[in-house]
């Protein structure tokens, strides 16, 4: 009777890694709505001017490009909140071309709002809100082995 356990022990341990990786495989997903919340009058190439991208993850932070095209030069106020109204960055800028990129800790469902404010910091110009939901995926594979 012939045995093959080395065989028989990498087939197991494979089988074990793709289960093991199928369920550890997690889907973080950003949405971004953007809300014009000030200027009904706005046209298309203003909302332009405003925006804001979820460029992919690195490690715990979602990683967020915040373009703004302020051409006066005027004085403005970008803010990050969390879902509970909690304000995680704030800062006043004056770049007639705001470029910036910020790290947010990930959270497994949440939500985030990027807030520009005008010069008063009373006025929102743009309000973009990012919903972020996780979901696990998980795979059994059967094998016959013998």
């Amino acid at each position: 009777m012939k045995t093959q356990p080395a065989k028989t022990a990498t087939k197991a341990n494979h089988s074990r890694s793709i289960l093991l990786a199928a369920i550890l495989l997690i889907v973080s997903t950003a949405t971004l709505k953007a809300q014009s919340a000030a200027d009904s009058t706005g046209s298309s190439s203003d909302s332009i001017t405003r925006q804001v991208k979820h460029l992919g993850n690195i490690g715990a932070n979602m990683v967020f490009q915040v373009q703004y095209a302020n051409p006066t030069g005027e004085r403005f106020l970008v803010q990050i909140k969390d879902g509970d109204n909690t304000t995680l960055f704030q800062e006043a800028f004056t770049a007639k071309k705001f470029d910036r990129k910020f790290r947010v800790p990930r959270a497994e469902q949440g939500q985030l709002t990027f807030i520009i404010k005008g010069n008063r910091n009373t006025t929102v110009l743009e309000s973009f809100e990012v919903n972020t939901s996780t979901r696990v995926v998980e795979e059994i594979v059967v094998q016959k082995m013998n």
